[in-house]
């Protein structure tokens, strides 16, 4: 009875965010799916509470590669690239903003957490052509399952499973799996099998 009462309340938030949808299929052919995608997310982002949740959850449902219904994005967040990924009950928290991730089970996104497309998302080696012309390489961004990433952090680099990132680390080197890391550049603190 509780998986049917779940499976109503995504359809019905289907249902809710259907002009969203729509609109984003419709702009698809005029901006491109990526910018399309985008802008839909954004639209989402912004709506309060219960209400806001369930939108999210269902817009990204629809749209992201893979999508469990029961990871939660709360107010602010924005996963700007549809082919992520996002595992069961992975919560993202108020004000990230994520490219291309994967993000494992049970992981736990604190607010203000920036996970771009890899470091190398834009080209910049030219002096004779700016920046914004060049062309970049977006990477999948991976972290694993039943990790923690602490507030403003930002990853640009694998975090292994069951690895916390403390607050305003900057990830620019794989994680390695069960650590404790932190600072800037993040580097393994201590591992989590030895909390002594």
């Amino acid at each position: 009875m509780k998986q049917f009462a779940k499976r109503a309340q995504l359809v019905a938030a289907i249902g809710l965010v259907s002009p969203v949808l729509l609109f984003v299929l419709f702009s698809r052919c005029l901006f491109g799916w990526k910018r399309a995608f985008e802008s839909g997310a954004q639209w989402v982002s912004v709506v309060p509470g219960g209400l806001g949740n369930e939108l999210r959850r269902a817009y990204y449902y629809c749209f992201l590669k893979s999508f469990d219904p029961s990871a939660r994005v709360c107010l602010g967040s924005v996963i700007c690239d549809p082919r992520s990924e996002i595992g069961s009950h992975v919560y993202v928290g108020t004000y990230c903003e994520m490219g291309w991730v994967r993000i494992g089970a049970d992981t736990l996104v604190a607010s203000r957490v920036m996970i771009p497309s890899g470091k190398r998302v834009h080209g910049y080696d030219r002096l004779d052509i700016p920046i914004r012309m060049q062309p970049g390489n977006a990477e999948q961004v991976v972290v694993g399952t039943d990790c923690w990433l602490g507030t403003g952090a930002v990853v640009m680099a694998e975090v292994g499973n069951k690895t916390v990132v403390g607050a305003g680390a900057v990830v620019v080197k794989p994680l390695p799996a069960e650590s404790l890391c932190g600072g800037n550049p993040a580097r393994m603190i201590r591992s989590r099998q030895n909390p002594s």
